[in-house]
């Protein structure tokens, strides 16, 4: 029960004319990400266990990893606990916003179910 997740992300100048090879067997891990350099640039390939991982915490995790790239590359004189600062940053922020994302969903669900009830009522 393995998921491939294909990210494509653009590193401007971090592909390099080296080859990795991939195995297409059966999975070892139950989360393993592959890159190799193509002509546009580095894909990720990410084959996880899906009886372990939802696909929005993958998703999640790929957008960590490709924030933690961007910053890297836009700032190689950053530490590694810095790198640690700005990913827990970036996932709170993008918790926050699937929160609030969340609550207006659920907001919205609320007015159109009073909008039922009150058109039933006057019926």
């Amino acid at each position: 029960m393995l998921a491939e997740m294909t990210e494509k992300l653009e590193f401007g100048g971090l592909a390099k004319n080296e080859s990795i090879e991939i195995d297409a067997g059966q999975a070892r891990f139950d989360l393993h990400l592959n890159a190799f350099p193509t002509e546009a640039g580095l894909e990720f390939i990410l084959t996880y266990n899906r009886g372990l991982f939802q696909q929005s915490t993958i998703t999640a995790m790929l957008e960590t990893f490709a924030e933690l790239v961007r910053v890297s590359v836009g700032n190689p004189e950053l530490t590694i606990s810095e790198l640690v600062e700005k990913a827990v940053r970036f996932e709170q922020e993008n918790a926050l916003a699937r929160k609030r994302g969340h609550s207006q969903q659920q907001a919205q669900q609320l007015r159109s179910v009073r909008r039922r009830a009150a058109v039933n009522e006057s019926r």
